[in-house]
């Protein structure tokens, strides 16, 4: 391995001895010049231990924080403090790649085409059923990123998996990613962004498993009211950022609908409004200050009129239907 070397594949870890042997394995597997940065979020379990033995490879490091600085706040360490290439991975302990080409591939694709980003078809695998499901890519090779931004919400089952993006680091880093702790869906938010600076280039094979498991930290989302409400930006300042940039209208039109990003702020409203009047006055006050037009909009739609009507007659069937809590520090 070179002094600097090309991408870094980042493996951010809390109390998942269990799964990272297998994520470390299948990268150290991938064929190419990398580094391997392990950064424990103060796990209690055996995971400084699991990881020893993978030291004597010399690409890989392995850290671990203080305290538990939440996903997000893990995430951005690795990225601002750790990471040496300019390109890195953010793979998750839980993910494994599959072909052992990708970094390679990809490494040729941005020295050779230059893209925002590069990223692979994959597999979701649900641990429990033992069944699998691709997702298909309707892209190949260097596409349009603007393209790929208002195709979002249509590829199935969904539209990428994190852990085979290659970012890089100084566009990460100028956008302030991750901007908000508490949205688990910040990655999502950076591609989006950065899909409308410019061009992509998507290597359409399968190239990663995505493992479900019943605990991955996604799923909090729709229980935790400050992890739902930071859910919606993943879609709100990308469509902010197209306004900003002068992105065609319908190109964000495209966008609006096949995300159903005025939906999404309706259940949110509704949802928060059901649980908690305060927390829906917050959340308004939020929306209100980040996109009022977008919250006009919503709020002057026939949806939300329904919605919100509907939920104030069956407040406790809506309230059984989103039963939100408060933040807690095990959540993010």
């Amino acid at each position: 391995m070179s002094s600097t070397p090309n991408i870094s594949i980042i493996i951010p870890t809390y109390n998942r001895a269990h799964y990272l042997a297998k994520a470390i394995s299948c990268c150290q597997a991938q064929h190419g010049d990398f580094e391997i940065i392990i950064s424990d979020n103060c796990s209690s379990d055996n995971t400084a231990d699991m990881v020893r033995p993978f030291l004597n490879d010399v690409r890989i490091r392995y850290f671990r924080n203080d305290h538990n600085l939440g996903m997000m706040g893990n995430w951005k360490k690795c990225i601002y403090e750790h990471a040496r290439a300019d390109w890195f991975v953010l793979m998750s302990d839980d993910d494994y790649f599959t072909d052992p080409n990708y970094l390679k591939d990809a490494w040729a694709a941005i020295t050779t085409h230059h893209p925002k980003f590069v990223y692979g078809g994959g597999r979701i695998v649900n641990q429990q059923t033992e069944q699998s499901v691709r997702i298909e890519l309707p892209f190949n090779g260097l596409v349009s990123g603007q393209e790929v931004f208002q195709s979002r919400g249509t590829v199935k089952p969904q539209d990428f998996i994190l852990s085979n993006i290659v970012f890089n680091k100084h566009d990460a880093i100028r956008l302030g990613f991750p901007r908000n702790p508490l949205n688990l869906c910040s990655d999502s938010e950076l591609f989006l962004n950065l899909c409308l600076e410019g061009p992509v280039f998507v290597i359409n094979r399968n190239v990663i498993d995505y493992t479900l498991h019943g605990n991955n930290f996604i799923t909090k989302v729709s229980q935790v009211k400050e992890l739902y409400t930071s859910n919606t930006e993943y879609l709100i300042y990308p469509y902010l950022y197209a306004q900003q940039r002068g992105v065609p209208q319908q190109v964000i039109d495209a966008y609006l609908n096949n995300t159903h990003l005025h939906a999404n702020i309706v259940n949110a409203l509704v949802a928060l409004k059901v649980n908690n009047a305060s927390w829906h006055q917050e959340y308004r006050q939020q929306l209100e200050k980040l996109a009022p037009t977008l919250l006009r909009d919503v709020e002057s739609s026939f949806l939300y009129f329904k919605r919100n009507l509907k939920a104030t007659l069956f407040r406790a069937k809506y309230k059984k239907k989103y039963p939100l809590r408060e933040l807690s520090v095990n959540d993010y």
